[in-house]
């Protein structure tokens, strides 16, 4: 049996005095697993998530670069509550079979209150609330016909129902949204060829689904004057997808491996921002995006206690297609970098002391649908050290943007927000 738990808090500043953000989540999760006398392997698990988050959001006047003063202008709550399970069954049935069946099922409850408020003062209040609960049944047979190929049928059923919507407007008025109820099938089919002991070969064809979720269905926002709008009527996205792979041992005993992956996706009403002016946007199912990209991992290790990983991944992802405006078609989708790299290097013993450096890169992106507001490339170096304190602790330092560069993490309307500067944390952690 495994018990874990948590409790995270943290305290934001958005570089005003009236701009702040406070957000508390307590997490605990118990696990079972165990194997019966002919070999079967069940694994069952349960999760519970409380989360709050505080947000005030303030004005600044006369305009974001001339700052001579600022209003409060909202301050917004939004309790939140996650929970659900999980279970697991393999089954070995005949040599070289295998079949795994699993079910899980998750309720979510939320909603978000907002006080309003104008220079002369409180302006009223908006609410919006809703409930979804959703269960999944899934299978796969892993059957290896012939000597190094392994072929594995899978499929996923999944039931989704949003219910209990509720969005109550500054005037007072209140809109009770339909409920929502969803049934997906999604396939997926994978093989590997073992072509030698040091390659190895692999494809797969797939189909996948996500629900709206209840901050996309019900929940509005805004920032410096701008504001974001949820869609009541959003539907799931569909995604289908193609993936290729080559896995290569380039030195014996896996001193030094490669990984190349090629994929080609297409995602049939992925939920997008969409600008309705030059002062909101709203959550929109664009029509079909795709998206062609490449991964080339490598990983070495040269010795016992030195362990090199590096990375670098390509993403095109674009608007396809978009009936309700063509002239988003073409645009490359929202808060994705084409290129990113991440590098890794570890050094020492994970049971004595263990240093590991990281490094990333994203490259240009755009924050907005219409491929006007980019977000520059960034590089951030980061670090880890972890030592073990007799059998069930570990003491750990890590530390994120160890240089304090500057750089811009994202975009909200006109507002460019900064990434996080040098951060440092430490603690014991204890795990039985």
């Amino acid at each position: 049996m495994t018990v874990s738990g948590g409790l995270f808090r943290e305290d934001r500043s958005f570089g005003t005095p009236l701009s702040l953000a406070t957000r508390t989540i307590g997490t605990a999760a118990v696990s079972l697993e165990g194997e019966t006398q002919r070999g079967d392997h069940w694994h069952a698990s349960v999760f519970g998530q409380w989360q709050t988050f505080r947000n005030q959001t303030g004005q600044v006047i006369p305009s974001a670069t001339n700052r001579l003063s600022e209003f409060h202008d909202r301050t917004q709550t939004i309790p939140s509550n996650d929970f659900g399970g999980q279970a697991q069954w393999t089954l070995p049935l005949l040599p070289g079979h295998r079949l795994v069946l699993g079910t899980d099922v998750r309720a979510i409850l939320g909603q978000s209150e907002d006080q309003l408020f104008t220079m002369a003062g409180p302006a009223g209040r908006t609410s919006a609330e809703g409930k979804q609960v959703g269960w999944g049944l899934y299978g796969e047979w892993i059957a290896e016909p012939i000597e190094r190929f392994t072929l594995v049928p899978s499929a996923r059923l999944d039931w989704w129902k949003s219910f209990d919507g509720r969005i109550e407007s500054q005037t007072g008025a209140v809109t009770l949204p339909r409920d929502n109820v969803i049934t997906v099938l999604n396939p997926k089919l994978s093989a590997q060829y073992q072509a030698t002991d040091r390659i190895r070969l692999g494809a797969s064809v797939y189909q996948a689904f996500r629900a709206p979720t209840l901050n996309e269905l019900y929940r509005g926002f805004s920032f410096a004057g701008f504001s974001f709008l949820p869609n009541e009527s959003l539907s799931p996205e569909r995604s289908t997808g193609a993936e290729t792979k080559l896995e290569v041992e380039l030195l014996p005993e896996r001193r030094l491996t490669a990984r190349v992956t090629g994929h080609y996706d297409t995602v049939k009403d992925q939920i997008l921002f969409v600008s309705q002016g030059p002062f909101s946007a709203r959550r929109e199912n664009a029509g079909r995006t795709r998206t062609l990209g490449a991964d080339v991992d490598l990983l070495c290790r040269p010795t016992e206690w030195v362990e090199i990983a590096a990375g670098y991944a390509y993403a095109d992802s674009r608007i396809a297609s978009f009936p309700p405006d063509p002239t988003l078609e073409g645009n490359l989708v929202p808060n994705v970098s084409p290129h990113q790299v991440a590098v890794r290097v570890t050094l020492g013993y994970p049971d004595v002391l263990q240093l590991t450096l990281m490094g990333r890169y994203l490259s240009r992106q755009f924050a907005d649908d219409l491929n006007t507001q980019p977000v520059a490339d960034m590089v951030v170096l980061d670090a880890s050290v972890q030592k073990q304190v007799g059998r069930f602790l570990r003491l750990f330092l890590d530390a994120e943007n160890l240089t304090d560069r500057q750089y811009i993490a994202t975009q909200t309307g006109p507002i460019k927000t900064l990434g996080a500067p040098l951060l440092v944390m430490g603690g014991l952690r204890a795990q039985y």
